[in-house]
Formats: structure tokens, C-alpha cells, sequence
């Protein structure tokens, strides 16, 4: 009887004790089967099966033809200005680039194309304010950008006379075509965005801005920047002094990474100030933090690490203040030399501020960023005292001098020199400390390491800007003529 039922008929029999069959009772079942039923039969019918069971899995929802498609331009649009922040540890640098995926712009524009706030890139009126580099994070980043509003494009507004009128999040009272009045709530761009960008990407603030706002040209009242650093065996005095010599107007080819394309090095630094980061300030003044802030209207490729630079080379005592003021002298000294630029990651666009833009701030988007940022700051926070302590025991050790000397030698040749200087150690060893605190050694070590410096201006030198524009322009008209001979053979051929 059963050798007479098709593979269907038996795949129906057993569904109908599928909930109370286990594997080990299935693989018994088709045992029992093969005693009596061809093993083709039994093959076939597990295969309808499982088949079965696949594309009833793959089968689409019934609605899921009959799903809505948003429509922009049912919508009436805004130009707005926004204010964010972001961590720019993990990023390739803010603007976008081709074949670049991790830039900051490339997840504003994602997350606002995946929220319905822009249909496009190129039509959506955008500018920015500054262009940080790889590594490089911000505070007050603005971009200005012309966004979808919740208010249908035939409505007519009742309360306000436009849009401008209208926060972000805020009601609004309308009267549709078909004469209805509804009340309805503008977009909460912060909220929508942070939603959906990653957590070191936050908006905290989105206001209404003039149709022809420029983030990058309308920068009336400058941009400022800040740059951390930790003190170490800096003399911040001399530090300060030289940072003087960068305010005002000056030409900065000599602080910045040349391009060609630019016109004109000219550039007004309006303060250049170090402060302290700490309020009460670290118990050990070498790990106390400080910060410069520098403001201006507008700057150059790497200028803040460049003059970043230089001051740390004055701190630690290597060039002396004056050497900004002669490298401002262009007549004097039009090449630049060659230095290395300050890293990257302690360098923040602090702000970026505007005469026709009064920035307001989302209490909703405010609490959930400091919320955020309270967690993360506690857990560096806690990870910073563990750290400080273990550097404080490390600094009770005691060690033998001498020992030190040997060990260290290679890594710091001169530091029996300054142990010597220091009446720790004497030339002879027949009077000398038997132990000294680690304390007491680690600070040297910064100041005895084998790589001596050689002055910033008798350093080698890069082309200066008028000779780098010379050498470009032989270039082009070198590839100019070889694409005229390239025509004049396809014309003789």
C-alpha cells in the first residue's frame, strides 16, 4: 500500500507529524521505508520536500508590490545651516573623494539620502566651511544645504508668513488643497540624522539660512582651531612668546604645505593663545595638558600643524622664538625648509562663526549628546587615573644610577653627562647616589637621545612657490605639444 503512494501523497503523511518527529525518528522512518519502497522514490519525495519547504521561504510578501514610493517633490524644500561635530580618528578627512569610502561628507550624504532629505548631491545647494584633513576631528563644523521639509509643497501656511519662520522639530498649522487644516511637524533634522550616522558623527544644531548662504564664503567672524598636547619638559613661556609672532597679516608659505593652484599665501591670524586644559591642573606638571587656540578668517593647507611645529620646536628648546618672525620674511627666506608637520589627531576645528547665522541648539539633540559623551568621558576618564597611577608608582622606583647609564646608553648617550651636572653621578664613580627615584632619570631621557638638530635654516629647502609655478607650467606646455604633434599625426596620416 505504501509503495503505491506518489512522493507528494508521502511528504503530506509525514507534515502531519512533523511537530512530534525528531531527526533520529525521521532517519527511522526511512529505514523502515527502504525495506519496502525503491531508494529513487525515497530520494525524490525528500527533495519535493525540502524544495517545498524553500520556496515557500522565498515567497514575497503579499503587500510588498503595493509599498508606497516617496516622492520629493510632493515637498516643499529649505536652505539651512548645520552645526556638528565629529571624531576624525577613523576617517580619510571630511570631503569626499573617488574612491575614497571613510570621509565625513560620504555619511552626511548617505544618511541624508537614506532619510529623504536630499534626492541628489549636485542639486542640493551644498557648501562647507572647512576641509579637515585625515585624522583630523571638529567641534563646530557648519555646512549649508538645502533640505526637505514635512510640508506639503501646495499648503498653505497659516501661522507664519514662510518656512524661516519654522524650527526644526516645530508645529506648524496648514491648509491642504483640498481645504482641510492640519497641523503638522517640520522635520527634527538632528534627531533624523543622528538616528542613522555613526556615534562619532553628531548634528546638535540646524537653523534657517538665506537661499544664497554659503558655509565656506558667508565665515564673516573666522574659524578657530585647537591643538592638545601634553607638556612634558616644554617651556611654554617661550612658547608663547614666539606664538605672538603668528598674529596679524602675514604671508604663510613657509608654514603651510604649498599648492600651485593658490593665489595668494596671505593670511590674518587674529589670536594665537596657549592655555591651560586642566582648571586645577595635574599634580605632576609634565603630564599637565594644554591647548593652542588659534582664530582667523581663513587658512592654509596644514598651516596650524605646521606652526604647531615649529613651537614645539622652540619649547623644546631647539630654535628660538625669533626664528617665526625670519621665516615670515619671504624676501629673505622665499624657500621653505624642510620640517616635519605636527600629527594629526590633536587637532580640532573648534568653531566656525557667522554674522548672518544665530545658531540655536536642540535641547533633545543636547541631551542625548552629553549623555553620550558623559559615558565615553568616564570610561577614558577611568582609564586615564589607572594609567596616571601606574605612572606614579613607576615614578617611586628606585634604581642605580650607573645601571642606568649602561643600559641606557644606546637610547641615550649623554645622560651620564647630565647626571654628572646633577651631582647624582661624579666622573671618577668613587662618590655617587646609590639609588635615585625613576622620577629622577625619565625626564633626562627626552633631552640625551643620539639625533642632534640641525637648525631650521640651514636645513635643505623645497622650490620656492614662483620656481614650483614655473615647474608646472613647463609640464603642461610639454604634454600641450605632445597632444598638438598627436593631432598634427592624425591629420597627416
Amino acid at each position: 500500500m505504501i509503495a503505491s503512494e506518489s512522493p507528494m501523497q508521502l511528504s503530506d503523511l509525514l507534515s502531519n507529524y512533523d511537530e512530534q518527529l525528531t531527526r533520529s525518528d525521521l532517519i527511522a522512518v526511512i529505514h523502515e521505508l527502504n525495506k519496502h519502497v525503491k531508494i529513487d522514490i525515497i530520494a525524490e519525495s525528500i527533495k519535493n520536500t525540502l524544495q517545498a519547504k524553500k520556496t515557500k521561504k522565498r515567497l514575497p510578501k503579499e503587500n510588498s508590490s503595493d509599498k508606497r514610493i516617496f516622492c520629493m517633490e510632493n515637498y516643499r524644500q529649505r536652505m539651512v545651516a548645520m552645526k556638528f561635530l565629529y571624531s576624525g580618528e577613523r576617517y580619510c578627512g571630511f570631503a569626499r573623494q573617488d574612491h575614497i569610502e571613510e570621509t565625513i561628507e560620504k555619511y552626511l550624504f548617505d544618511t541624508m539620502q537614506r532619510t529623504k532629505l536630499i534626492t541628489s548631491i549636485d542639486d542640493c545647494c551644498y557648501s562647507r566651511c572647512g576641509r579637515t584633513d585625515k585624522g583630523v576631528s571638529a567641534f563646530g563644523q557648519v555646512i549649508g544645504i538645502k533640505v526637505r521639509s514635512n510640508v506639503p509643497i501646495d499648503a498653505e501656511l497659516l501661522d507664519v508668513d514662510s518656512l524661516d519662520q519654522v524650527a526644526s522639530g516645530g508645529r506648524v498649522r496648514v491648509k491642504t488643497q483640498d481645504g482641510r487644516i492640519r497641523k503638522i511637524t517640520e522635520v527634527d533634522y538632528a534627531a533624523s540624522l543622528n538616528r542613522t550616522l555613526p556615534s562619532d558623527i553628531r548634528v546638535y544644531s540646524v537653523v534657517n539660512a538665506p537661499n544664497n548662504f554659503s558655509a565656506r564664503f558667508n565665515c564673516d567672524r573666522g574659524r578657530s582651531y585647537r591643538y592638545f598636547f601634553m607638556k612634558k619638559d616644554l617651556d611654554i613661556e617661550k612658547m608663547r612668546l614666539a606664538a605672538i609672532g603668528f598674529e596679524g597679516l602675514h604671508d604663510f608659505r613657509n608654514f603651510c604645505r604649498i599648492d600651485t593652484n593658490c593665489q595668494t599665501f596671505d593670511r590674518n591670524v587674529r589670536s594665537f593663545k596657549i592655555k591651560s586644559s586642566d582648571e586645577i591642573g595635574d599634580k605632576n606638571p609634565y603630564r599637565q595638558m594644554y591647548y593652542f587656540e588659534i582664530h582667523g578668517n581663513a587658512f592654509l593647507w596644514h598651516q596650524v600643524r605646521c606652526m604647531v611645529s615649529i613651537l614645539f620646536l622652540i619649547g623644546q628648546g631647539r630654535e628660538e622664538p625669533s626664528i617665526v618672525k625670519k621665516m615670515l620674511d619671504i624676501e629673505k627666506y622665499p624657500r621653505k625648509p624642510q620640517y616635519a608637520i605636527a600629527p594629526d589627531h590633536p587637532l580640532v576645528l573648534h568653531d566656525c562663526r557667522f554674522d548672518s547665522i544665530n545658531f540655536d541648539y536642540s535641547p533633545l539633540a543636547l541631551s542625548h549628546l552629553y549623555r553620550e559623551f558623559s559615558a565615553l568621558y568616564e570610561l577614558h576618564k577611568i582609564k586615564s587615573a589607572r594609567l596616571e597611577s601606574w605612572l606614579d608608582e613607576l615614578d617611586l622606583f628606585e634604581i642605580d644610577p650607573l645601571r642606568a647609564v649602561e643600559q641606557l646608553h644606546h637610547h641615550a648617550p649623554r645622560l651620564e653627562r647630565l647626571l654628572i651636572e646633577k651631582s647624582i653621578i661624579v666622573k671618577d664613580n668613587a662618590a655617587r647616589l646609590q639609588s635615585v627615584k625613576w622620577s629622577e632619570i625619565h625626564p633626562l631621557l627626552a633631552q640625551c637621545t643620539r639625533r642632534t638638530h640641525s637648525p631650521l635654516l640651514k636645513r635643505d629647502t623645497g622650490l620656492s612657490v614662483r620656481e614650483k609655478k614655473d615647474r608646472m607650467n613647463d609640464r603642461k606646455r610639454r604634454r600641450d605639444l605632445v597632444k598638438q604633434d598627436e593631432q598634427l599625426g592624425v591629420l597627416l596620416a
